[in-house]
């Protein structure tokens, strides 16, 4: 449980140096956060203890590894990105 306190904070000031980055910032740093932001949400999601089933646990888990990605896809400069 300590773990999970510090990890929100982080996740936390993640998206909030993304949101500040996407509406002003450097690009580059749009393209640090948001994936950070992202995997930290992964890494909460796995760190988390398990007050539900184990197999919810992991489909959050696999569902956040799916967003990681897509916004790795949707950063890069070209079309790569498949609906």
């Amino acid at each position: 449980m300590p773990l999970i306190v510090p990890l929100t904070a982080l996740a936390a000031l993640s998206a909030s140096i993304h949101v500040r980055a996407e509406y002003g910032g450097p690009r580059r740093l749009v393209y640090f956060a948001k994936p950070l932001t992202t995997g930290l949400f992964l890494v909460l999601a796995v760190a988390a203890p398990a007050t539900v089933s184990p197999l919810y646990q992991r489909a959050v888990a696999l569902g956040l590894v799916f967003s990681l990605a897509g916004d790795v896809f949707l950063m890069l400069p070209s079309d790569r990105f498949i609906a």
